[in-house]
């Protein structure tokens, strides 16, 4: 089994940030971005490439504040996480 993991960049950011994807997959991965309090901020489904970018977002279309947030994805029965930091 391919190893799985995910970075964003450039981090820290003041606007959107690109979440890469370092395993080669054939099928859809799901974003899920957390705030420290474990609260579901935005969730991005059917990812097909090897990068998405999140334009910092909630899933309501506002712009989050300023904090630390967790990006997980999820692909299968696998999952990987980041750590974000929105200025």
């Amino acid at each position: 089994m391919q190893q799985f993991f995910i970075t964003a960049v450039p981090n820290p950011s003041g606007s959107g940030v690109s979440i890469e994807i370092s395993s080669p997959h054939s099928g859809s991965i799901e974003l899920f971005v957390y705030d420290l309090a474990g609260k579901l901020v935005s969730r991005i489904t059917e990812i097909t490439g090897s990068s998405y970018l999140w334009d910092c977002r909630d899933s309501s279309g506002l712009e989050v504040p300023s904090g630390t947030y967790i990006i997980r994805a999820v692909y299968e029965d696998r999952s990987a996480s980041a750590r974000f930091v929105k200025l």
